[in-house]
């Protein structure tokens, strides 16, 4: 076997100094005085607003609420379980408040999901969103969890047997933050993130209080025009997702940003937000991107003040980029993360004119790479100090040298510019949002009619995303014919969908073969099915197929 080949480089930025070893709270709130008064977090539906005063004193609030109404303690971990709501930032800063651990939870995760991060966690209450409360309701009862609050305020809406958490604040009664001594900030968890692996369940993702505040830094270095007190960001994303969440309820607080927050991402109310909010900066995937560039009707529009798209999760392709950006007359800026690296390892920057088409941007300050065959791994400060409570994974996934493993191949030219080439890791990326093949395969394999399955992403190049697409060998008990092959693929992929979030649908359809391609070793052989799937037969030769199927709407 020949030797693997190492290259390693440093980030071309000067090295952070003295990076802050305090609480996200104290960092982003002990010097913001100045901004008191300045709208913090607006919601886009009702236009109710929290100045950045009000944003504190709610989030000490709540958080006096849940030590001294709840009893939690320090590092006592609270799953948000919530689609976007302008009180939600409050939620999430309330546990900085008081040194607990913020758990997101994917608003679109079924009873079994939740139930699985609730135990997984030690979560010691649930907080959630009025169109998650029959979901979150039965995956407490799963968890053996008691404590569960809608996040709308109780004055809103009244739901019998549940109250708000806001019912539990009292105005008078405000927590004073928690001090996290210099030593801790680097182990005192502040969010546990789960993440899509590419083997068996999510994992969570520790991010401390020192990763999240270097990380903060880091941005303001890599893209300093984006991140200014001037701006005004429309939020559209998953809060509940580590891109959205980092950058709207971290970087924008600790920079004085507005934010609008919309509860969901449609097209004409995202469109008419950014003109009425006079909006200058948008964060965005791929998806909306296809949207922006092909069905916006631009007659009688001023987007003026609109400074940049800022894209991540997948990059785009050139011809999308193009059409967006002459179009809107907007530049569309790169953004490179992952959950692991608190959402931060490259950016591109507005004010430089230089950056090569399809970078992502330079490697961060402070951050050191190599690259093992192409494979990038980091260390710094940002990183993730490892997985919960996954010894094993943490193992494989940091070197003896301490860096981590990301999975993405990379090429990263002689200025530093760093592009993606591909992935390592067999995640489908489906309009953001992770997608395992490892978690549809093994609910697959317990259907009676597949004897093996393997699942790949299949390029939707309409929309910029990927879809799942399993192929699958079946059981003498499927009885298959040529004529029952549609039918089969319904009776599978409503299978699927009545067992995983929305998102993790059978979008791509199904591929009856005869047997699943795997190497020597026994490892399915995903990067010639992928290809295979994306018209490419020839990477697959031997491969005999029976039917392929179309998922129906």
């Amino acid at each position: 076997m020949a030797d693997s080949k190492t290259e390693y480089f440093s980030s071309p930025f000067e090295p952070l100094r003295d990076l802050p070893e305090v609480s996200s709270w104290d960092f982003i709130f002990n010097n913001n005085t100045q901004f008191a008064d300045k709208h913090a977090f607006v919601d886009a539906n009702t236009g109710e607003a929290l100045t950045y005063s009000e944003l504190q004193t709610a989030a000490r609030s709540l958080a006096y609420a849940f030590v001294h109404k709840l009893g939690l303690k320090k590092g006592d971990a609270v799953v948000v379980f919530s689609s976007n709501s302008f009180l939600f930032p409050a939620v999430v800063l309330a546990t900085q408040v008081a040194a607990l651990v913020c758990s997101p939870a994917n608003a679109l995760s079924q009873v079994s999901e939740l139930a699985y991060q609730i135990a997984d966690s030690g979560s010691k209450a649930v907080i959630c969103g009025l169109g998650q409360l029959s979901v979150a309701a039965s995956a407490c009862e799963e968890a053996g969890l008691k404590n569960l609050f809608t996040l709308e305020r109780e004055q809103q809406f009244k739901i019998p047997n549940y109250s708000s958490i806001w019912d539990l604040c009292q105005p008078d009664l405000l927590l004073e933050p928690h001090l996290i001594a210099p030593e801790e900030a680097k182990t005192c968890v502040s969010l546990l993130c789960y993440s899509s692996g590419t083997t068996g369940r999510p994992k969570g993702v520790k991010l401390t209080h020192y990763n999240i505040t270097s990380a903060i830094l880091q941005s303001l270095i890599l893209a300093p025009a984006s991140f200014q007190s001037s701006e005004v960001w429309i939020a559209t994303l998953p809060l509940t997702h580590i891109y959205a969440l980092f950058n709207s309820i971290f970087v924008a607080p600790y920079v004085g940003i507005k934010v609008v927050v919309m509860n969901r991402f449609v097209l004409e109310e995202f469109t008419a937000n950014i003109r009425l909010h006079r909006a200058t900066a948008c964060h965005i995937v791929p998806p909306i991107a296809v949207k922006l560039a092909k069905d916006v009707d631009y007659s009688d529009c001023d987007f003026s003040l609109l400074k940049e798209w800022r894209s991540g999760a997948a990059p785009l392709g050139r011809d999308l980029t193009e059409l967006l950006e002459s179009r809107w007359k907007v530049p569309l800026q790169g953004l490179y993360g992952m959950t692991e690296t608190t959402a931060v390892i490259a950016l591109t920057d507005r004010d430089e004119v230089n950056t090569p088409f399809s970078a992502v941007g330079r490697l961060a300050p402070s951050l050191e790479a190599k690259l093992v065959d192409g494979e990038l791994c980091l260390k710094g400060p940002n990183i993730t100090p490892g997985y919960h409570n996954r010894p094993e994974v943490n193992a494989v996934t940091f070197d003896e040298e301490g860096y981590m493993h990301t999975g993405d191949i990379v090429r990263i030219d002689k200025d530093g510019f760093i592009f993606v080439v591909d992935r390592v890791k067999e995640l489908i990326k489906y309009n953001g949002f992770q997608v395992a093949p490892a978690e549809l395969e093994d609910h697959l394999l317990q259907h009676q009619f597949v004897r093996d399955a393997a699942v790949v992403g299949l390029d939707d190049v309409s929309r910029g995303t990927e879809l799942p697409i399993a192929f699958v060998a079946l059981s003498n008990e499927a009885g298959y014919t040529s004529s029952k092959a549609q039918g089969l693929a319904t009776i599978l992929t409503d299978y699927i969908a009545t067992r995983v979030s929305s998102y993790k649908r059978l979008r791509g359809g199904v591929v009856f073969v005869t047997a699943i391609p795997k190497s020597p070793s026994g490892k399915i052989m995903r990067r010639q099915l992928r290809e295979y799937a994306n018209g490419k037969k020839e990477s697959l030769p031997d491969l005999t197929e029976l039917k392929s199927c179309r998922a129906l709407p």
